[in-house]
């Protein structure tokens, strides 16, 4: 009969020694809270108001819909340890008018820390006609000539102008190539060689 207990209290000390070693880790590592968060500004410097952000976890293919606000660029996603890991890519869509992508790596430092502070930029959305540099709505000779003279004399504000729309070639520099383009497009309208290209 002793043998018998004995036997019976060592099962179960050997039952409860395994059930507190197989959940020990299960309970000492509780998720802990994850923040992605940053404020969005146009490329000029601008704040963009209740900006669009939904981030993906490429490893999940879970979707994180930022919380924002309509007087404020700033955006956060509160997420925990359970559902972000090292090692992810995140997959960034911000909107507004335009539209910026790209991908982030989780780094464990971040998970160490508790998340990660990503501002992000948008490229300011464009406005006008290409070649219409004097924003009237036309594109004529009128443009050319403005045009002209802004290339002539760089920096004088009498020939100030929409730098986008008269940067027809789309090198982002306005020079006389940008001049001969226009002089020729508004020349000969509608030849596809002298089609207009502002980027």
């Amino acid at each position: 009969m002793k043998k018998r207990r004995a036997v019976l209290l060592i099962a179960t000390l050997a039952f409860v020694l395994a059930f507190i070693v197989f959940s020990a880790p299960a309970l000492a590592e509780p998720p802990t809270p994850f923040l992605i968060h940053g404020w969005v500004n146009y490329s000029n410097g601008t704040a963009v108001l209740n900006p669009n952000v939904m981030i993906t976890n490429l490893n999940t293919s879970e979707v994180f819909t930022a919380t924002t606000s309509p007087a404020s660029n700033y955006y956060q996603v509160s997420t925990t340890s359970c559902n972000i890991s090292a090692g992810d890519v995140l997959h960034f869509h911000v909107s507004d008018t335009n539209t910026t992508e790209f991908n982030h790596t989780v780094t464990q430092d971040e998970i160490d820390n508790g998340g990660f502070m990503q501002n992000i930029t948008i490229a300011v959305p464009i406005v006008g006609i290409c070649g219409d540099v004097t924003d009237d709505g036309i594109v004529n000779m009128g443009d050319v000539a403005l045009l002209v003279n802004n290339v002539s004399y760089p920096g004088n504000p009498a020939y100030a102008l929409n730098e986008w729309a008269g940067d027809v070639t789309g090198d982002n520099v306005l020079n006389m190539g940008d001049v001969a383009l226009l002089v020729n497009n508004v020349s000969y309208p509608g030849n596809p060689a002298y089609n207009l290209n502002c980027r």
